[in-house]
């Protein structure tokens, strides 16, 4: 039911979590090793570490926070005394922001760093992330969690590791999870043509960074799947990516044909009162059209 966003940003990984209910899944741990990109990278002097505080604050009119209809869901609806608004863009009333993960861009290249041994836990609660922002290295155990009464799904859309797509049903064991696959993703595609384009660029690109970093780094070349076109035309694209990543939430919106906030927003909620549609298909998949064309061949 959550449909709650929560950015995850460290120096090696970009994660995008989105949150839902959905059938049962059992926990599945990602598969693959680090690989080794920092073959003659520098240790961390212990001595010569620092740190560094501050704020973000905001400057301008404070961005309309969007509701979050809950109303399918009594759990979540009784957690809050309220109405339940969305954290992206939220602005405390000091000006600063409650929401925000800074990290180092660039410059810390020749350095290496230990993965943490303690996971980085992230809490469903209400129906709502907590924290809403957190950082995790390549390699750290992500563990997903669920303080709430009523199946969760729990639904990242990495760039540059595997998606997953898991549910947590009422007391299930916490799901835990490590990032750490490289790959290149190209968004977007409709025809294999774009992606015999490309990849030589990607290819040029790579041996670039290996020359002048000197180091060795394994990825694959792949896709995500947003376009009716492409899910049709699969077996085709197959033939130059080496593997897919569903875009569910834009194959949806394409599949509908009608945009996801207005839908919400406007007549999706009594669509799925008087039971036109059983579901809300941006939290639980339409098996019958979207998922029929993520299977077409």
């Amino acid at each position: 039911m959550n449909k709650q966003r929560i950015l995850l940003l460290s120096v090696f990984v970009t994660l995008l979590l989105v949150a839902g209910c959905g059938g049962e899944k059992k926990p599945e741990v990602s598969e693959g090793q680090p690989a080794a990109t920092q073959q003659q990278a520098t240790p961390i002097d212990q001595a010569t570490v620092g740190e560094i505080t501050g704020k973000v604050s905001f400057e301008g009119a404070k961005p309309k926070l969007k509701r979050i209809m809950m109303d399918q869901d009594p759990v979540c609806v009784k957690k809050h005394s309220g109405p339940v608004y969305f954290e992206d863009g939220e602005v405390n009333s000091n000006g600063t922001l409650p929401n925000v993960f800074v990290y180092v861009k660039s410059g810390a290249e020749k350095y290496t760093f230990a993965t943490p041994s303690d996971p980085v836990t992230l809490d469903q609660d209400g129906c709502m992330y907590t924290p809403h922002v957190l950082g995790v290295m390549t390699g750290q155990t992500l563990k997903v969690v669920s303080s709430d009464a009523t199946t969760h799904n729990i639904h990242p859309m990495p760039k540059d590791n595997r998606e997953w797509n898991e549910s947590q049903p009422p007391g299930a064991a916490p799901i835990e999870k490590t990032f750490a696959r490289p790959e290149i993703m190209i968004p977007n595609v409709c025809t294999r043509q774009e992606l015999i384009w490309v990849k030589p660029r990607v290819e040029k690109i790579h041996k670039e960074v290996e020359k002048r970093y000197n180091v060795k780094i394994k990825y694959k070349f792949g896709t995500m799947v947003e376009i009716a076109r492409a899910c049709v035309r699969a077996a085709r694209i197959a033939e130059v990516a080496e593997f897919f990543s569903f875009g569910t939430n834009d194959l949806t919106q394409g599949t509908f044909s009608f945009s996801r906030e207005d839908a919400e927003n406007k007549f999706l909620p009594i669509y799925n009162t008087e039971g036109i549609l059983r579901h809300n298909p941006f939290e639980i998949l339409d098996e019958l059209g979207v998922g029929w064309l993520m299977q077409t061949p």
